[in-house]
This record gives structure tokens, C-alpha cells and sequence, in this order.
């Protein structure tokens, strides 16, 4: 009887949900399941959409707005009894950050003392005290006065989930470095490294409705969340003084609201293209796009832009999207991009918060074609070694070592 029940259970969000993580969490462990079926705690609408997974059992258990799903999973995990557990956690992983902050610290000290799990946490992200002074400076007086004593209990957090995890996974050096330096350089044996996975540059998307008319036309593209904080009004912006100078310009910004955000930002962004008069030049796709809709965007793109402007110590799924297409890219040094990528060898790296340097350079890389293809050389470079099937098998590794410690 103890064969059958599995070793190794994984709680993560899963797509229908509409979070990065999510959409990470689907990539990974679509691959992984090639080497190991797979038991996952999931959200609810999850089961439906993977109905015709063939290695990966799905146990709908929990709900990101009901802090009630802590209890949930401890049910479920209390049924099943294995020996390891395998975390995705983000910032608002249930319900806000600090119901995530103080459920997933007492959720896991029971699996660590009652249970006598094992634990794996992959941190998608890590928050210091100028990812705080950057949110204080775009929202609140307050915030601002309450910055130092909000990153305290950040980092009084991340100590406590340290100690009780086994091994924590980040995606970079540069987020190790952060963490380190929030819990001390005593736990950096806990701290792994498993890199972002990246997509495979893939040729069964569909040809491009007209060829020979693209010829004329230079395509900027803008993927990825519609959030404010992604610098979407500086991209139009910049582009409302860009086609006047290069007017064969067509710009597309394509991408979901972010489960939780407020849908009036669409209004915004097709009201500001219609104040500056750009509905014939910008395509706005506000909505969850397919793999093969990402594809054909992506393939049909010349310019890439990602004008973010947060502050956060993670990785970019978006950037892991595009990597392996050689597309040229425009975005803004902030940690997500400067961890992972060298200003001018991989990428144009401008300001955040800066329509003038992203004019800029769009101006650059349009009227330069030798400098798009160097970038977008480099970049594909970087895909090896990082995609997904590697990524899984890194994993994997961990997995094993993990069990061998624990018997």
C-alpha cells in the first residue's frame, strides 16, 4: 500500500488562473511529467483544464481569495502522506500578501513539525526595501513613512521561511544575492539555483497573413500583463513621437489583466491611443493569448519592448518567452532585467519611467538593422541550457537528492 502513495506532492497555481506563476507552473510541469507522474494541489477551475493530462493528478483544494484553503490543503496533504512537498509561493499567493506572509509561515511550520515533511520552495520573488521605496514613491505618503517597518517584517518573513524550509529555489544569482543579504550568509547552502525555463523558438505557427506587405512595416511588440506598472502609457507615448519620425511603425501591446488588478487600466490604454490619435498604428489584445497566438506575435515582431517600471527581484517570464526568437529587445534596468542580461550586448536598456530614452531608442534600432540582428543573436544565445526540458530535469536532480537525505 505505502508504494502507491506518492512520494512528492507539489502545490502550485495552475492555469486557468490568470498569475505568472500559474503560467510558469504549467510549463514546468507539463515537461516534468515526461520523467515523473506528478500530484499537484491546485487551484479551483484547474482540474478541467488538465482533464487530459496523462501523468499529472490534479486535486482541486484550494481558492486564491479564501484564506480558509491553508486548512484545505493541510486536509489534503494529511490524506495523502508523502515525504516531500514542493511549494510555488509568490507574493499573493492566497488571498494578499500578508494573509500569504502569515498562512504560509503556519502552514508550513505544520508540515515541517507535525508532519515531518521535508520542504522545497520555489520564491518567484523578493521583496527589499527599494522594491518599497519604489511602490512609495508611485502610490503613498504613507507607505513611504512605513517602508523601513514593512520591510523589516519582509525579511523577519524570509528568515522565518528559511529556517523552515529544506531548500529554496530562486531563478538568479542576482535574487540569491538579495535573499542572502536579507537572511544571512549562514542559509546560502539552502539556496539553489534553478533558472527560469525558456520556450523553444517554435515553426508550426501559421505564415503571416501578408509577407510582402510586412516588408514595409517595422512592428514593435509589447507582451506580458496589462499592469500599470509595466510602463504601457510610456510606450505609447514614446511611440506617439516615434512614428513621426519613422512612419512605417505598428505597435501591439497584447496581454491578460492580472487576476485581482482593475479593469479600467484597458480603458486607460485605449483612451490614451485614442487622445493621441494612434488607433491605426496600435493593436491592443487585452486578453489571455494562446501559445500559438504568442508564436505568431512574437515571430511577426522586429522590435520587442518591455518598459517595466517595478522593482522586484524576479525573474521575467515574458523575457524567458521570447528569448530563443533573436528578436532585438528595449527594456529598463530594474533587477528582472539586469539580473538576467549586458546593457547593449543583449539589449537596449533604458530608465524606467522614461518615454524620452525609449523614443530614443526605438529611433535606434529602427533605422539601425545591423544593431537588431547583433541583439537578437545574443539573446538566442542565452536560451541554451534553459529550456524547459533542461529546467525539468533540474528539478528532477533536486527531487532525488532531496529523497535520498530524507531516507
Amino acid at each position: 500500500m505505502s508504494k502507491k502513495i506518492p512520494k512528492i506532492v507539489i502545490i502550485a497555481p495552475l492555469l486557468p488562473l490568470r498569475t505568472g506563476i500559474a503560467v510558469y507552473s504549467h510549463k514546468l510541469y507539463t515537461h516534468l511529467q515526461q520523467f515523473i507522474p506528478l500530484l499537484i494541489l491546485a487551484n479551483k477551475g484547474a482540474l478541467n483544464f488538465y482533464k487530459h493530462a496523462k501523468r499529472m493528478k490534479i486535486i482541486e483544494c484550494w481558492n486564491f481569495s479564501s484564506a480558509v484553503s491553508f486548512f484545505s490543503i493541510i486536509n489534503a496533504i494529511a490524506q495523502i502522506r508523502p515525504n516531500i512537498i514542493h511549494l510555488q509561493l509568490g507574493y499573493t499567493w492566497i488571498k494578499n500578501p500578508l494573509v500569504t506572509q502569515c498562512g504560509s509561515l503556519a502552514f508550513l511550520f505544520v508540515l515541517k513539525n507535525f508532519f515531518k515533511l521535508r520542504i522545497i520552495v520555489t520564491l518567484h520573488g523578493v521583496i527589499t526595501i527599494r522594491t518599497l521605496k519604489w511602490l512609495s514613491k508611485n502610490n503613498s505618503f504613507l507607505l513611504n513613512l512605513l517602508a523601513p517597518i514593512i520591510a523589516a517584517e519582509w525579511a523577519l518573513f524570509y528568515k522565518c521561511l528559511i529556517r523552515l524550509a529544506d531548500v529554496v529555489i530562486v531563478h538568479n544569482m542576482l535574487i540569491k544575492k538579495a535573499l542572502i543579504k536579507l537572511v544571512g550568509e549562514k542559509f546560502s547552502r539552502k539556496i539553489r539555483i534553478i533558472p527560469h525555463g525558456v520556450d523553444k523558438a517554435r515553426d508550426k505557427t501559421k505564415k503571416s497573413l501578408s509577407s510582402e506587405k510586412r516588408k514595409s512595416i517595422l512592428n514593435l511588440l509589447f507582451i506580458g500583463f496589462l499592469r500599470k506598472s509595466k510602463g504601457i502609457l510610456n510606450l505609447i507615448d514614446a511611440f506617439s513621437r516615434s512614428i513621426k519620425e519613422v512612419p512605417n511603425l505598428r505597435l501591439t501591446i497584447a496581454g491578460p489583466l492580472h487576476i485581482g488588478d482593475d479593469p479600467s487600466f484597458v480603458k486607460e490604454i485605449l483612451h490614451t491611443i485614442k487622445q493621441d490619435k494612434l488607433s491605426h498604428a496600435v493593436e491592443l489584445i487585452a486578453r489571455f493569448l494562446s501559445e500559438d497566438e504568442l508564436d505568431e506575435l512574437i515571430k511577426t515582431a522586429d522590435i520587442i519592448i518591455l518598459p517595466y517600471e517595478d522593482f522586484f527581484y524576479e525573474a521575467s517570464g515574458v523575457l524567458a518567452r521570447i528569448l530563443d526568437y533573436s528578436k532585438p529587445l528595449i527594456c529598463t534596468r530594474i533587477p528582472k532585467f539586469y539580473g538576467e542580461l549586458e546593457p547593449e550586448k543583449d539589449a537596449i536598456f533604458i530608465q524606467p519611467n522614461n518615454a524620452n530614452e525609449l523614443y530614443h531608442a526605438i529611433l535606434l534600432l529602427a533605422f539601425n538593422s545591423k544593431l537588431r540582428d547583433s541583439l537578437g543573436c545574443n539573446l538566442k544565445k542565452k536560451a541554451q541550457q534553459r529550456y524547459w526540458d533542461y529546467v525539468a530535469k533540474m528539478h528532477l536532480k533536486l527531487y532525488l537528492d532531496v529523497l535520498k537525505h530524507e531516507q
